[in-house]
């Protein structure tokens, strides 16, 4: 039984790619600590899945169907797929298009490659992320688990305690892990943050006012 033909956008394949692949990879930090052996990984989670195709436009219309083809991808913005294999991909967006000429006849190589959209809930986003607003100038500002926010750089520690050894820790914005109120806090370095990129590595416990 012949496979579907694959589809972006409003470009139809008249006849599938000799070759499609998909790639997938994973974004982590990898930690390296004097006083720890080995190393310790933070997994950030999949990355956006890559598809990629070379094939063939031939016969008397290879022109139109290579204009066609490159017209979708200049038309820009991330439209509907379809990946007979591939079928959880129903989204994504053509970032690299190349024609290449070979003498032949009424032929032309194409290779592509799209990158798969996974279509986030923006408003829940949006939610989750906002940034609090305070309409008093005087009000303290409160945090909670879970909260992201922006790390100042300075001193993180291996506990809350004041007599914790601390180390350098570059700014950046970090997630808060665990707060003032949690079990056994020493309350010297009360906020446990965790960096949520590389810009900084702060991944440890920090003290009250080294953060917005």
């Amino acid at each position: 039984m012949a496979l579907a033909k694959i589809k972006y956008k409003a470009f139809l394949f008249p006849y599938n790619p000799e070759q499609t692949s998909m790639r997938c990879d994973r974004a982590y930090i990898k930690h390296k600590y004097p006083q720890l052996a080995g190393n310790e990984l933070e997994d950030f989670g999949v990355n956006a899945v890559i598809i990629t195709g070379s094939g063939v436009f031939y016969g008397k219309n290879w022109r139109e169907l290579q204009s066609k083809l490159y017209n979708e991808y200049v038309k820009g913005g991330v439209g509907d797929m379809y990946h007979p294999v591939f079928t959880w991909v129903r989204r994504g967006l053509m970032t690299n298009l190349e024609f290449t000429v070979q003498p032949e006849l009424e032929t032309i190589h194409y290779t592509f490659e799209i990158v798969a959209d996974t279509q986030p809930n923006v408003k829940e986003n949006t939610g989750k992320f906002a940034v609090k607003q305070t309409s008093n100038k005087d009000t303290k500002k409160t945090y909670k688990v879970g909260d992201v926010v922006n790390f100042h750089g300075g001193t993180h520690y291996y506990t809350s305690y004041a007599d914790a050894e601390g180390y350098p820790a570059t700014a950046g914005k970090a997630k808060i892990n665990l707060g003032p109120d949690c079990k056994g806090n020493g309350k010297a370095h009360p906020w446990s943050l965790i960096h949520i990129d590389s810009t900084s590595n702060v991944y440890g416990w920090v003290d009250e006012g080294t953060f917005d």
